[in-house]
């Protein structure tokens, strides 16, 4: 039961510990100075009386450096009152719906029934990954991690305006300078910190945020009904779930900060991973520093004398604990170290004791490949899941449960847990990916500030089909407008499914694509001009600076007489009509495109090339044996579809290129698509671009154009010599780290697709593309599955009935 509506009875007592003691008597927050979201929290056991402030930040970091541990260790390194408290924390809950929801919410208004229908599976499939693992080979169920980040500062029984204010600015301070590392923490106040703590109390509970100002805080965290079970070896919650607590009794000798992204799981998403919730708090105490310096001293001298003595051969860990003090004396005389106290605890919860059980068996071997001696703890279980609460924990956790150690700032800054996976472009969610440690990503072209463009690099048989087909169906549903030229029919069965419009260019096409007929602004759709015909007149060798300017000089001449009505004729014409044989041998060398040439009927007339449906595939397959003509098709096709997203006003626009890139890749062709990139800036439309290997675009000197003008990369698949080459050529630029990050990414067919979507050097994340049965059938391409949809299209049955009813008919899946 979650916890109760204002003015319900606190939670009832405890199975454990006193019989009169009830669960909200074990928290410490009473109330909130609603104004500096400043929390009163006093312990009945202790006496301890604080005041306190409460920050979350999601997403969670997703990488650091040794500027980032700097300034967490200038955050961090502060003088701060003696018996201050900061927690640091990574809470992986359920509480997923809010990114899922944002996904299905732009596509409410759907009156595509199959895209309608898609839409609500994919919601349904990703949800379920609460409960079931959407990629089996992992076992991580879906999450998301919020970092927890809490200060208590000791104060008066009765503290005044003063020492709230006091507090307050302590509190921002330090939110400042954790802000100035990454972190982007957010202050609660009551409604934010109850939500919080129910969440952590209630794993499996619907949020609830209410809040009763008439009552103490820590009176509504747990309601009617709730109990907390402390047994040997875990605890139980509400008789619906367990927790199993970890802590750890050694720390790495060396370690870095990036090792704390891999305690929360291996980030390659594969093997070792925390497959259940959980939540990971290190907390530091900060003591009255003369005193603790005072104690480190003796404690170096008393430690140095064992060592140079006959007690460490009886004893050899003391050689273990003299590196230590050695290492924390030169923090102190050397740098003026402070000291905290720290620990480090995981509980972990599961709805299943045996899936527990294995989890944590699991965790130990992990975690000591990492450096960590972590052990599950027993008998302690309550008190120590106290003091891992934000806000929670007091002096008597040091002193009673024997898990906090001695160290400097400057150390335990690198045991800060505070990373989590990648989570997406922003809050557009034209789609939705999942991480490698099972975080809802969203993804959308639109989520940038620069351009809407991306560049897609994807192997053959790296799930490129699946990848396009769903960004395409994502977009349609939104009710965007897309254009896909094709070289393949790779999007005939999706094209038709939707009812969109397939055209496909042969020689049997009755077809003109007149380049001028749709021209609005002569000027600023010269470039676009001037590359079609400069590819009609020279396909290969191109035409030099000085004809180009010339051929320039005859659109415009043209144009001033015949306006739209012109054609590649009268071009020619004016060309042919000047003294200069330079000039004259442009006109000579445009004939196969002229009236009486073997292209002729392509360009010759009105442009009658109409798009009547949402999503159009313009397929040019048939081309394929005349290159040069392929390639001025494809340019015309790019100028109408620019005219296009003009005509399109308030939706988005998407124009994809696939199996294009031989076409893209000479100087005439870059200089026209930089153009194209341009106008379709200005109209708001995105323009996508897909090749098959990395190596394609960031060794060719022709594809500048199209990789500095997309603001995002999307790289399936690769071979590990076309990433190298691609790195080589100072192009592709990315960190050292994301390089071997790019290398690991990979397909497993018929479960999942890795794609990293990369906006920078350093704004990055490998999402994986898993989808549900019902759009596996509807994209695929190859065999039974293409076919049976394909003909029941073709016989007018019912798309959605016709993909159910395949699957119906098929083997069930073990």
């Amino acid at each position: 039961m979650s916890p109760g509506k204002p003015g319900a009875a606190p939670g009832v007592q405890e199975r454990s510990g006193s019989p009169n003691r009830t669960p909200w008597q074990r928290l410490t927050v009473r109330g909130c100075d609603t104004g500096y979201k400043v929390f009163f929290c006093a312990d009945e056991d202790t006496g301890e009386k604080y005041l306190g402030a409460c920050f979350t930040s999601a997403p969670a970091m997703i990488g650091g450096d040794e500027g980032t541990v700097d300034r967490f260790r200038a955050a961090l390194g502060i003088a701060m009152p003696p018996g201050t408290f900061i927690q640091v924390g990574v809470f992986a809950s359920p509480d997923v719906e809010e990114p899922i929801d944002i996904y299905a919410a732009n596509k409410a208004a759907c009156d595509n029934e199959l895209l309608a229908t898609m839409t609500a599976k994919r919601r349904a499939f990703i949800l379920d990954g609460k409960d079931r693992p959407l990629v089996a080979r992992s076992g991580v169920l879906l999450n998301s991690k919020t970092i927890i980040v809490t200060i208590k500062i000791p104060c008066s029984d009765i503290p005044d305006d003063g020492q709230v204010k006091e507090a307050h600015e302590a509190a921002e301070r330090m939110s400042e300078g954790l802000k100035s590392a990454g972190l982007l923490l957010e202050p609660l106040g009551p409604h934010g910190y109850l939500k919080l703590l129910r969440r952590i109390t209630h794993v499996y509970d619907a949020n609830e945020d209410w809040y009763d100002d008439m009552r103490p805080i820590r009176e509504q965290v747990y309601g009617p009904g709730d109990v907390v079970i402390e047994e040997t070896r875990r605890l139980g919650f509400h008789d619906r779930y367990f927790a199993k607590l970890m802590s750890v009794k050694w720390y790495p000798k060396r370690t870095s900060l990036g090792v704390m992204s891999h305690l929360i799981g291996d980030p390659n998403g594969l093997s070792n991973q925390i497959t259940e919730p959980f939540l990971l708090m290190l907390t530091l105490h900060y003591p009255d520093q003369v005193k603790k310096i005072g104690e480190v001293r003796r404690r170096f001298t008393m430690i140095n004398h064992q060592a140079y003595g006959p007690m460490v051969r009886l004893i050899p860990l003391i050689s273990y604990k003299k590196a230590g003090f050695d290492t924390l004396m030169h923090e102190i005389e050397g740098a003026g170290a402070v000291l905290v106290e720290m620990n480090l605890t995981l509980a972990v919860f599961s709805r299943d004791a045996e899936r527990l059980d294995k989890q944590v068996a699991g965790l130990s071997a992990y975690q000591a490949s990492l450096g960590f001696d972590m052990r599950e703890d027993k008998r302690i279980l309550r008190p120590l899941w106290d003091a891992i609460l934000p806000l929670n924990t007091s002096g008597k956790a040091i002193t009673n449960l024997f898990r906090f150690q001695t160290m400097a700032v400057s150390h335990a800054v690198q045991f800060l847990p505070i990373f989590g996976d990648w989570t997406g472009t922003g809050r557009g969610g034209a789609s939705v990916f999942v991480s490698r440690r099972g975080e809802p990503v969203l993804f959308d072209l639109y989520d940038s500030p620069t351009n809407f463009n991306a560049v897609i690099m994807a192997e053959a048989g790296s799930g490129k089909s699946y990848a396009m087909q769903m960004l395409i169906a994502d977009y349609l549903a939104q009710g965007a407008k897309c254009w896909t030229i094709d070289v393949g029919r790779s999007y005939l069965k999706l094209n038709k499914a939707v009812g969109g419009e397939f055209i496909e260019f042969s020689e049997s096409s009755r077809i003109c694509l007149n380049p001028f007929t749709h021209v609005l602004d002569i000027d600023d759709e010269m470039d676009l001009l001037k590359a079609t015909l400069a590819k009609m007149a020279a396909p290969e060798g191109g035409l030099d600076d000085y004809r180009l300017a010339i051929l320039e000089e005859a659109i415009k001449s043209v144009w001033n007489h015949y306006g739209n009505t012109m054609t590649v004729t009268e071009v020619a014409d004016w060309c042919t009509s000047q003294a200069d044989d330079r000039i004259r041998d442009i006109g000579r060398q445009l004939f196969p495109f002229m009236r009486l040439g073997s292209y002729g009927h392509w360009f010759d007339g009105a442009n009658n090339l109409e798009f009547d449906r949402d999503f159009v595939v313009l397929e040019l397959e048939e081309l394929k044996s005349k290159r040069t003509l392929q390639q001025v098709v494809l340019l015309q096709l790019v100028a109408k579809i620019n005219h296009e997203m003009y005509l399109t006003r308030g939706r988005k626009k998407i124009l994809v290129i696939d199996e294009a890139w031989d076409l893209l890749d000479d100087p005439t062709m870059a200089k026209a698509m930089e153009s194209a990139y341009r106008r379709a800036r200005k109209y708001d439309g995105a323009v996508v671009i897909v090749t098959q290997s990395i190596a394609d675009l960031f060794t060719s000197p022709n594809a500048r154009a199209i990789y500095q003008n997309s603001a995002f990369q999307l790289v399936l698949q690769q071979r590990s010599e076309a990433i190298d080459a691609a790195i080589e050529s100072k192009q592709f630029n990315i960190e050292p780290y994301g390089v071997s990050v790019l290398k690991s990414v990979h397909t497993l067919p018929g479960k999942y697709s890795e794609i990293m979507i990369k906006r920078s050097e350093n704004d990055w994340g490998v999402v994986r593309l898993v989808t549900d049965r019902f759009t596996q059938v509807l994209f695929s391409t190859k065999g039974e599955e293409r076919n049976a949809i394909l003909d029941a299209i073709n016989r007018g049955e019912n798309v959605t009935m016709s993909i159910e009813a395949f699957i119906a008919g098929q083997p069930a899946e073990n």
